[in-house]
């Protein structure tokens, strides 16, 4: 086999054009050669590889430290999750704003926790009116406050849509 491929790489016109060549030429092709060959080893296989690993080894650190953490805190971000800060009576600040709004016939086209201690809502086509009584009761019954008030009037007078920031 290795015969064969001598004897076809001589027939070829590179192997014409590397036996005319004197002794010391070709000691420099060959020597061309096989720095060509490690050098594409390196770049095409053996960088990448040890580039790979080593990202790999600085995710795994960072993966384990976040997870140790995590782990250390566990408790506490349980205690203090979205949603789940009591408000007075008992209860999260999430369902408390969901249920109450539903009492007083407004729609919350979303409400969402922001942070621990804040619910985001959104509000389309209310009536003024009501949604300021429902405000100053949630106020009132529970220690619910509003931080941030951005309301645009409709078409029809006394209604609004906007969104609320109400906070424990």
């Amino acid at each position: 086999m290795i015969e064969r491929l001598s004897r076809q790489f001589a027939s070829s016109g590179i192997g014409l054009w590397y036996q005319g060549l004197e002794t010391r030429e070709r000691t420099a092709v060959q020597l061309l050669c096989a720095f060509l060959l490690v050098s594409i080893f390196y770049l095409a296989i053996w960088q990448p590889i040890h580039e790979w690993n080593d990202a790999s080894k600085r995710s795994f650190a960072r993966q384990s430290a976040l997870l140790e953490w995590m782990r250390l805190n566990e408790d506490a971000a349980r205690r203090a999750g979205p949603g789940t800060r009591s408000v007075r009576g008992g209860g999260s600040l999430l369902g408390l704003v969901a249920s109450s709004a539903r009492t007083h016939n407004i729609t919350l086209n979303r409400y969402q926790p922001e942070g621990s201690d804040s619910v985001s809502v959104t509000l389309n086509d209310e009536s003024f009116d009501t949604l300021i009584a429902w405000l100053d009761e949630l106020n009132r019954t529970q220690g619910i406050t509003v931080r941030q008030f951005n309301v645009n009037r409709r078409n029809e007078p006394g209604r609004i849509s906007g969104r609320l920031l109400l906070a424990n």
